[in-house]
């Protein structure tokens, strides 16, 4: 992946401070008009989606800067009204500096001339920055924001072998002047007559993916965003490409050019040099300002196609949509940014690499993983406490983990990565559970995750009773609550009769001698009713030879069913004739 080109990047401070000084300024018209001042005609154009006059450019500074002294006053007026023309055409800038070569790369020089004059189209500063020089017949020609997908790999090329072979035809500065305006004006009719935005490949048959660091990662065609909310919006893509390694695009415009607003975002994502390494991992939110087609789409590619699940992108969008049916588009798309920094944090318990990872055991590691920091040193004992007897007791491994987000998952699933990525879990089924307590505004609740031989016992309807018990507990000051009866319900779970054989898988069947046919475990009747009970179901045994059984029991084993205990009980305590 190419890194995207920065001003001046391997030179100090002091350095680009002299290098900034030896860059003239544009020439301010003579007439006196100011540099940042409206008198020049054209310079403000309407901006319907806001009601009032905007001042798309810097006006009262020529666009052909002639460092070289080789143009008459009259002429120079006339070649920039031509290439005031064309940007008015294009909606784009075409500043121009005539000069000698200098110390400074063309790149350098037409980065720093373009930002230093305030050169641009709009608040994304559209443009293409042409450098000519006078010693020889090189020419540079640089496109900024859209001026980018303006000045393609092709067109760049028609300009400048144009152009220098115009130079080594010892044509005069006007001649080539004009002739530079004239291919804009053919480039932008070639634009226009395609149908497609610039950046849209010739022949999408033999397309191939490509990776441009430079192209604009803020694109404002319907020009619905602020100076400023572009300068936040393009801070926080920044931090996201940074922290991430994942690309974010916010691209706006007044039509899908007769495309649905799915596809011209997934067109924008795939064709026009978007994505981080070999996936292309990375997002495009398209949002659409073309009347009776207003909306917004999110497309999401490589390693973010895994992330944008439907309950993220369903998050996104009731976040976002307020903003835009209020007009408040500039705030929602900074809001919708916030949120993608956000959905790609990582637990600090994550594994580097998914793929590689390998499932461990880490009894060493505290079964209180409490990083929402709602337990005091008092409560963590007595979790702790609880946790070592179901340990010690039965065999299971515990963990209680809270925190204050889920991360853009759904609890259980969350529950489960910190099982497995953390070591837990006993024996070589990893037998243990999970139980997670997530304190995030809007989603509080728990999830829960279980292996090896605890799975089977959290059954459905375990985990419905177990939720339908603990829904008053999550709230502040209550969590600790929520834990401990978690701990003291699955202590109960866990339990098994004195009659249950400790090796199930070898258990061999027998016949009992002496039989009981009431076995009221729960003590649900007098003593007289048992008596009655059992003389009726000895009665029914002996009539029928077959055993006939009444069990009576407080709870099912470890999460099983009424008729699942009946059954153990029966096969495991001798019955049948």
């Amino acid at each position: 992946m190419k890194e995207r080109n920065r001003l001046l990047r391997s030179i100090t401070l002091l350095l680009l401070t002299a290098l900034l000084a030896a860059v003239p300024s544009a020439s301010i018209y003579a007439e006196g008009a100011s540099e940042s001042g409206g008198s020049e005609s054209g310079g403000n154009e309407s901006d319907s989606t806001k009601g009032s006059p905007k001042q798309m450019y810097k006006t009262g500074i020529y666009r052909l800067n002639d460092f070289g002294e080789i143009f008459e006053e009259e002429e120079k007026d006339r070649l920039n009204a031509l290439l005031k023309e064309e940007m008015s055409n294009c909606h784009m800038d075409f500043p121009i500096a005539v000069k000698r070569k200098g110390t400074a790369t063309a790149e350098e020089y037409s980065d720093t001339f373009y930002e230093h004059n305030g050169f641009g189209w709009g608040d994304g500063k559209d443009g293409v920055m042409l450098i000519a020089y006078t010693d020889s017949q090189e020419v540079f020609a640089k496109g900024y924001g859209f001026g980018h997908w303006f000045l393609s790999e092709e067109f760049k090329q028609t300009v400048t072998t144009r152009l220098s072979q115009m130079r080594s035809e010892e044509k005069s500065w006007s001649q080539i002047i004009t002739a530079y305006a004239e291919l804009l004006k053919a480039r932008q009719q070639e634009i226009k007559e395609s149908g497609k935005p610039a950046w849209y490949p010739k022949d999408l048959e033999n397309f191939k993916d490509f990776h441009d660091a430079d192209a604009p990662r803020l694109v404002d065609l319907a020009d619905i965003f602020t100076k400023e909310e572009e300068e936040q919006m393009l801070s926080i893509i920044q931090a996201i490409q940074k922290d991430s390694g994942k690309d974010i695009v916010v691209y706006t415009d007044v039509t899908t050019y007769g495309l649905s607003r799915r596809t011209f975002a997934a067109d924008i994502n795939e064709l026009a040099g978007y994505g981080f390494g070999d996936n292309f991992s990375g997002t495009v939110l398209f949002i659409c300002m073309e009347q009776g087609n207003r909306g917004w789409w999110t497309d999401a590619t490589g390693e973010c196609e895994e992330i944008y699940s439907e309950y993220v992108i369903n998050y996104l969008d009731d976040a976002l949509e307020p903003y835009m049916v209020g007009g408040k588009y500039g705030e929602g798309v900074i809001d919708y940014l916030k949120n993608v920094k956000n959905l790609y944090r990582v637990p600090e318990w994550y594994p580097a690499d998914k793929a590689a990872f390998q499932p461990f055991h880490n009894e060493s590691a505290s079964r209180i993983a409490d990083y929402a920091n709602i337990f005091s040193e008092e409560e963590k004992e007595k979790i702790q406490d609880l946790i070592k007897r179901i340990q010690d007791e039965y065999g299971m491994d515990v963990a209680i983990y809270t925190d204050e987000t889920s991360y853009w998952k759904d609890r259980d699933t969350i529950a489960e990565e910190f099982f497995k990525y953390n070591g837990y879990g006993f024996g070589d089924d990893y037998t243990g559970t999970v139980f997670f307590i997530c304190t995030e505004n809007g989603n509080q609740g728990f999830g829960l995750y279980a292996e090896g031989k605890c799975k089977p016992i959290y059954s459905d309807y375990e985990v419905n009773r177990l939720a339908n018990g603990l829904r008053y507990f999550f709230k502040p000051g209550s969590y600790i609550d929520a834990a401990l009866d978690y701990l003291y319900r699955a202590y109960d779970l866990y339990k098994v009769p004195d009659w249950y054989p400790s090796d199930e898988a070898n258990f061999v069947r027998f016949k009992a001698q002496n039989k009981t046919y009431v076995i009221d475990q729960a003590e649900l009747f007098s003593k007289e009713e048992k008596e009655r009970l059992e003389q009726k179901a000895l009665a029914l045994s002996t009539k029928f030879g077959s055993d006939v059984l009444i069990v009576t029991a407080e709870s099912a084993i470890r999460g099983g069913s009424a008729g699942s205990y009946a059954k153990d009980y029966y096969r495991y305590n001798g019955y049948g004739q």
